[in-house]
């Protein structure tokens, strides 16, 4: 059996110990799980990223529960603002994204 050994902070390795106990495992078996999952896949299993600005920010509000969401007085109110942020995202990709003649609106009021 080999052993590891590395420097972590003091604080986030008393959270990462209570996160174990409260799961049930030791720290060791955590890391066992973790170390298994990567070699088996052979990667980090799970997204590293690198947050631009924008995003930093809707984090930060939906964290404050600031922004979070819209409202609307009517279904329709609704299907439109839907269908034009739709429209605003896919629309740019072209014809390939989607049939012009589908209608989301329609469609998503018959269901």
């Amino acid at each position: 059996m080999a052993q590891m050994s590395f420097r972590i902070d003091d604080g986030l390795k008393n959270d990462f110990e209570n996160l174990c106990t409260d799961l049930g495992m030791n720290p060791t078996t955590a890391l066992t799980i973790f170390i298994k999952k990567m070699c088996r896949e052979n990667r980090i299993p799970f997204e590293i990223t690198a947050y631009n600005s924008e995003t930093l920010k809707t984090l930060d509000n939906a964290r404050m529960n600031r922004n979070i969401s819209r409202t609307f007085n009517t279904v329709d109110e609704l299907f439109d603002d839907l269908v034009n942020t739709l429209d605003a995202y896919i629309m740019p990709l072209g014809d390939k994204a989607i049939d012009k003649s589908f209608n989301l609106a329609n469609f998503l009021k018959k269901y």
